[in-house]
């Protein structure tokens, strides 16, 4: 023996799916609104710490520019007093500085640009972590 569902009229289903998809449509409507201005947010968000990182870089490098300038300054005057000679003092400081620059061209493809890349890395995804 069949059982059979109870029949709903069909002005039931009609005024009902009527007043259900408006409904649906309107909160779908306003998801895709709500995540387009989170979206918004998180990009003024996320351009706003890169723009303070890169003012911050900018100056903390500038001042480490000022500092090893006037270390180097110093230094050129000191192995001038040492040697009698100033131009031999800056010439050994000018030595140091082209030693430094063949290291990090010997180093840079191994070892600089590998760390750079992890520590932008680690960077990239500490921010996007909740």
């Amino acid at each position: 023996m069949e059982k059979t569902r109870p029949s709903v009229p069909p002005i039931i289903i009609e005024s009902t799916t009527k007043t259900i998809e408006p409904s649906l449509f309107e909160q779908v409507k306003e998801y895709a609104s709500n995540r387009i201005e989170l979206a918004k947010i998180e990009l003024i968000e996320n351009s706003s710490h890169a723009v303070a990182g890169a003012m911050i870089g900018v100056v903390t490098v500038l001042i480490g520019l000022f500092i090893l300038i006037f270390l180097s300054v110093g230094l050129g005057l000191y192995l001038g007093d040492v040697l009698d000679s100033r131009l031999n003092g800056f010439v050994i400081v000018a030595g140091i500085y082209l030693l430094l620059v063949i290291l990090v061209l010997v180093l840079r493809k191994g070892v600089i640009e590998s760390k750079i890349i992890d520590i932008q890395i680690k960077k990239f995804f500490s921010s996007k972590l909740p």
